[in-house]
C-alpha cells in the first residue's frame, strides 16, 4: 500500500475465488457479431472437451446488449432479440445445465440511448442545456456518481443483471470513468474532488447488487481505484488474432504481473491457439498463461480446433495458484 502507492489495497479473500477464473470468451473470434446459437455450441463443446481440465467460465462480450443501431452500442437496458432470442436469462440457465457459470460484459457506467437519460432524471451528467457532459469510449453518457438517483440506477441495472444468473461480470473502460470524474466534476450534482472515491461508491453498488460470492473484473489497464472491491483486472490492452497479438499480452504481464494474486488476479487479456498462429506461436502463448498463472479464458472457436491445439489447452487449464516473485 505505502511503497507502491496502492492507497486501496486490502489482502485478497481466496476463500471466495481460490484460483483464477479459467473458461472462454465470445469477443476475439464473434465480436459484436456473437449470437446465443454460438455461445451454446462453444458451451457444449467446452462441457465435453474441457469441462473436466478445469474450464468454468463462459462469459459473453459485447454484442448482447440493445436493439441495434448507435442508439444501442451501449444501452444495457434492452437485450438484443435478433441475436438472443430466447434471452439472456435463457442462456444463463444454459450454461449452468452444462456444469458451467455464466458470464457477462458491459461497461455500466456509460449509456448510449437517449431515451434512457431522459427516463432516468439525474442519473447522469449533462450541461445546462441538456446535452451531455461526456462523451467517452464508455458511452454517450456517464454516469453522475454524487446523484442518489444514479445509485438507484446501478442497483436496478446489476439486480436484473444477477438475477438473469450471471455470476461474473466484466465491466469495461474503467480508467476512462474515473479520468472523467475527475474532469467534469462541475457537472456533477454534488461536486467533489474525490473523484477515486465517488468512483468507489458505485462499484460497491454493484457489489452490494450481485454478493460477493460474482466475480467483478474491472477492465482495462490498472484501475486501481477498485482494489479491495474488484476480484480481477484485464491489465493490458485488447489482443490481436496473431504474433502481435501475443507481444500486447506480453507487455501487460512484464508490466502489471507484480499486481497478480497480491492485489487481485490478473488478465493479460485472453489466449488465442488457432490457425494463423503456427503451433509453436500457439504454445508459446499458452505457456506464458498458463506458467504465470494469470486468468486464462480462450477466445477461439473451439470446435474448429485441431486436436494438436486443444492439447495444449487441456495442458495449461485451470490456472494455477502462482504469485510473481522478483
Amino acid at each position: 500500500r505505502e511503497v507502491m502507492g496502492l492507497k486501496f489495497y486490502r489482502p485478497m479473500d481466496k476463500t471466495r475465488f481460490p484460483l483464477p477464473p479459467s473458461g472462454w470468451c465470445t469477443w476475439y473470434y464473434y465480436y459484436s457479431r456473437v449470437n446465443e446459437t454460438e455461445v451454446k455450441r462453444n458451451t457444449d463443446w467446452i462441457a465435453a472437451n474441457l469441462k473436466d481440465y478445469g474450464a468454468q467460465y463462459v462469459q459473453i462480450d459485447d454484442g448482447w446488449q440493445g436493439a441495434g443501431g448507435p442508439d444501442g452500442v451501449r444501452d444495457w437496458t434492452v437485450v438484443n432479440s435478433e441475436r438472443f432470442p430466447g434471452g439472456m436469462a435463457e442462456l444463463a440457465a444454459y450454461i449452468k445445465s452444462r456444469g458451467l457459470t455464466p458470464g457477462l460484459w458491459l461497461a455500466p457506467h456509460g449509456q448510449s440511448n437517449p431515451k434512457v437519460v431522459t427516463n432516468n432524471p439525474g442519473v447522469f451528467l449533462l450541461k445546462p442545456d441538456g446535452s451531455t457532459a461526456s462523451d467517452t469510449w464508455e458511452g454517450k453518457y456517464l454516469l453522475d456518481p454524487s446523484s442518489p438517483a444514479s445509485r438507484t440506477y446501478m442497483k436496478e441495472l446489476f439486480t436484473r443483471l444477477s438475477g438473469w444468473g450471471y455470476e461474473y461480470f466484466k465491466i469495461d473502460g474503467q480508467p476512462i470513468v474515473v479520468d472523467e470524474y475527475r474532469a467534469k466534476k462541475a457537472f456533477m450534482a454534488h461536486p467533489s474532488d474525490d473523484a477515486e472515491g465517488l468512483y468507489r461508491n458505485t462499484l460497491e453498488e454493484m457489489r452490494s447488487r450481485i454478493s460477493p460470492e460474482r466475480y467483478l473484473l474491472g477492465c482495462w489497464g490498472i484501475p486501481t481505484a477498485g482494489a479491495g472491491i474488484m476480484d480481477g483486472s484485464r491489465t493490458g490492452g485488447d489482443i490481436v488474432l496473431g504474433w502481435d497479438g501475443f507481444q500486447v499480452a506480453l507487455q501487460a504481464t512484464l508490466q502489471y504481473y507484480y499486481l497478480h494474486n497480491t492485489v487481485w488476479y490478473s488478465d493479460p487479456d485472453v489466449v488465442l491457439v488457432r490457425s494463423p498462429l503456427t503451433l509453436d506461436q500457439a504454445r508459446v502463448w499458452a505457456t506464458l498463461q498458463g506458467l504465470t498463472g494469470q486468468a486464462l479464458l480462450s477466445s477461439d472457436r473451439l470446435m474448429d480446433l485441431s486436436g494438436d491445439r486443444v492439447e495444449l489447452l487441456r495442458r495449461v487449464f485451470p490456472a494455477a495458484d502462482i504469485r510473481p516473485i522478483d
